[in-house]
């Protein structure tokens, strides 16, 4: 009878008997007592059951299904998408996890998937909230109700859902399942006992269970850095965000669009609000009150900004605030707290650093690493891998904004702000004696890693007036903020350290001036850099003769460069004398460099070979990177002015790949600096212009300027002189908009 009514169903009608009715069959197959009683209203029963309990079938004879269609597109999530159908489709695992910090979109995403896969489960695919769940036991009783099926004759309701499901292809997607983590066993289980069942979890924790897939949902991608400042208007806003931002924006205020004059300003609202989806959607209804430049400057106090979510949405989607909240209150105490003091670290920090700062007091109740661990696993804290290959550990800047307000309520915020400040003073310390070497890449990348916790302990050290250390840092990092790019950032850092001192005779002020000097001068401010450098150099004259050398090397380049050719000659020679007399090899070495370059620039080409080839020497045998690179750069522009092109072109190729290998962006700078004109030499004026393009990038994202800067407007006259102006422009254009390793691997093939 059943069967027949079934068919009959599916066949005549389009229908699939529903729970209901498939349970009342359950019961009649058991001989349930309970249906003696009610035969007279058999036929009562069957046709209500017929009428509200069945599931309609399109006319494609679709799965069941009961998920809501989605009242806006996804935007972006291609490959996310792509991928987690694929992990489902072909059963590589029949429970996967999205999983995910509060508002990156897990929810969103899984809603999509299971939409896109509903006909590869002819079972059916069904959605179940778990968010207002409280108690993980109720887990599976949730899971039976959303799917109709009701306790019965001789079994549970947890039977009676192994029952349904034993054979079906079918897919549940469990949402919100973080705060019922405890009935992931439940879960696994089931799956254990329905083997054509398979689960789609999102969670902003995995379940830790055999068979589990995680899929670690990402950010929505931003621009970075280098294509903030280069990129067009078109190219900025294809980034996901960016999309994002401009059709949640639209639907509040339809005439806003994207310009050339705000581009730059919504992206980096994206940049900052990390990707997410959730944050980004909360700004951007904002824009009815808030253009986009004026939504920037607010932006650092996201959690009080971001409040305006649509209506309808639980409580915790209607502010970031309350989306952190949600993951913070599943936190233990000790969690709660090691969660807070991880705050003090800017960009991240390493497991040691970790140890060192969070638990100054002994107060936290769990081992760091296990309280890390956790923390990774609830997605409050994201682990990577630093260039060295250790583990470090970061928070996305809404999540540490939010953790910042938790620690200001710790009793032992100084102390844990002592620490870290402390902790980075003596990193740039001990990294000082290393930066020039061939063996100093690895201090080089940890400084560089650490820039943000470097100036965040550098602001503290100052606020407590202990401006010793900060000049410390200051001292140490100055170098790799060359290096590195980040000139006009290291010299503001200098700058306020020497503004909170007392301006005393102090050796460590004067070094602290010549390194500010430095910076100056490779951003091509030659007066100030000269003016910064004399100011310190009487007390480094007294204290430490090396360094006065150091110096006035220093200031020969600078002569050099204002043309005082004579004081240039005088200043490298007093250098000299001096690093000659203390016994210096390194020194001997920088004031030969000195002595070097300016003989370049005074046309002695066979005098400048000689003094650099002892540079090169003295380089490989001190394993010093800097006067290696120095000697290769000025040996390949002698060749070059000599006609020697061959050889020209192999020694900026060797200088090429060394500053590569060290990542100094300032060698790298002027090696395509000097390839450029190379490539006039050779008649390949396009070549010259991508690179010059290149060039271009690299200056406007450091200030570094070039190394023979007459030499290098000479090369871009010609190139100009050469190329059509339309062809000129378009390919500096696309110079500039080449990434920095594209820019080498260009330079290294051409």
């Amino acid at each position: 009878m059943y069967g027949e009514a079934r068919a009959f169903l599916r066949d005549e009608l389009g229908l699939d008997p529903g729970p209901v009715l498939k349970a009342l069959h359950t019961a009649i197959l058991a001989d349930d007592p309970a249906l003696v009683a009610a035969a007279p209203q058999a036929q009562r029963v069957v046709v209500g059951a017929l009428k509200e309990s069945v599931v309609r079938l399109d006319a494609a004879d679709a799965p069941p299904t009961n998920l809501r269609s989605q009242p806006t597109a996804l935007l972006g999530r291609a490959q996310e998408l792509v991928e987690v159908c694929g992990l489902l489709r072909d059963q590589r695992s029949r429970l996967v996890t999205l999983t995910g910090p509060g508002g990156t979109g897990k929810t969103r995403l899984g809603f999509e998937v299971a939409a896109e896969v509903l006909k590869d489960f002819p079972g059916g695919v069904y959605s179940v909230e778990l968010a207002a769940v409280g108690d993980p036991s109720d887990v599976m009783a949730t899971v039976a109700q959303t799917l109709g099926v009701q306790e019965g004759a001789g079994r549970t309701v947890e039977q009676a859902l192994r029952e349904l499901l034993r054979d079906r292809r079918l897919l549940l997607v469990l949402d919100n399942f973080e705060q019922v983590i405890a009935a992931a066993p439940d879960v696994a289980a089931l799956l254990a006992d329905c083997q054509s069942l398979s689960v789609l979890v999102t969670s902003r924790q995995p379940l830790r269970q055999h068979g589990e897939q995680e899929y670690p949902v990402p950010p929505l991608a931003v621009p970075d850095q280098r294509s903030l400042a280069l990129a067009s208007t078109a190219t900025l806003a294809q980034f996901e965000a960016l999309a994002l931002f401009v059709e949640r924006a639209q639907a509040v205020k339809p005439s806003f669009k994207i310009t050339d004059r705000n581009v730059r300003a919504v992206a980096e609202i994206c940049i900052r609000l990390d990707g997410l989806p959730l944050a980004i959607e909360l700004a951007a209804v904002r824009i009815k009150v808030l253009p986009p430049q004026a939504m920037l400057e607010r932006v650092g106090q996201r959690l009080r900004l971001l409040t305006a979510g649509a209506r309808g949405v639980t409580a915790r989607q209607q502010t970031l605030r309350g989306t952190i909240d949600w993951s913070y209150d599943l936190l233990t105490a000790s969690e709660r707290l090691l969660f807070a003091r991880l705050a003090v670290f800017v960009d991240g920090c390493t497991l040691e650093a970790a140890e060192a700062v969070c638990d100054a007091d002994n107060h936290i109740g769990l081992e760091v690493l296990d309280g890390l661990a956790s923390l990774v696993d609830k997605n409050l804290v994201r682990q990577d891998e630093s260039p060295q290959g250790e583990p470090r550990f970061t928070m996305l800047e809404t999540v540490r904004e939010y953790a910042e307000e938790r620690l200001v309520s710790d009793p032992a915020h100084a102390v844990v702000r002592d620490r870290h400040a402390d902790f980075f003073s003596d990193l740039a310390v001990k990294a000082t004696a290393f930066l020039q070497s061939m063996e100093g890449r690895g201090w080089r990348d940890k400084l560089e890693v650490e820039h943000g916790n470097l100036r965040s302990a550098t602001e503290w050290l100052l606020e407590t007036q202990r401006i010793g250390p900060a000049m410390d840092i200051a001292i140490g990092a100055w170098r790799v903020w060359i290096q590195r790019g980040r000139l006009r950032e290291g010299a503001a850092l200098i700058e306020r350290v020497l503004a909170h001192s007392d301006g005393s005779e102090d050796p460590k002020r004067a070094r602290a001036l010549m390194c500010l000097g430095e910076l100056y001068r490779f951003q091509g401010d030659f007066e100030r850099a000269r003016a910064t450098k004399e100011a310190g150099l009487p007390i480094l004259r007294q204290a430490v003769p090396v360094l006065a050398a150091a110096t006035l090397c220093d200031l020969g380049h600078i002569a050099e460069r204002q043309d005082r050719l004579d004081d240039a000659r005088a200043l490298h020679q007093e250098a000299l004398d001096i690093q000659i007399a203390v016994g210096m090899k390194g020194g001997i070495i920088h004031a030969t460099t000195g002595l070097a370059r300016l003989a370049v620039g005074t046309g002695e080409l066979v005098r400048a070979r000689s003094l650099y080839r002892q540079v090169l020497e003295g380089g490989r045998e001190l394993g010093d990177a800097e006067f290696m690179n120095e000697a290769l750069l000025g040996l390949a522009e002698i060749a070059r002015r000599e006609g020697d092109r061959d050889r020209s072109r192999r020694l900026y190729d060797e200088a090429l790949v060394l500053g590569t290998e060290m990542w100094d962006v300032s060698m790298v700078f002027d090696v395509l600096a000097g390839m450029a004109s190379l490539a006039v030499a050779c008649g390949q004026p396009r070549t010259a212009a991508h690179l010059l393009g290149a060039v271009d990038a690299i200056a406007v994202t450091t200030g570094l300027v070039p190394y023979f800067t007459d030499q290098r407007e000479q090369c871009r006259e010609e190139v100009r002189a050469v190329l059509v102006a339309a062809e000129y422009a378009d390919l500096l254009a696309k110079g500039r908009a080449m990434t920095y390793d594209d820019a080498v691997a260009y330079a290294l093939t051409w």
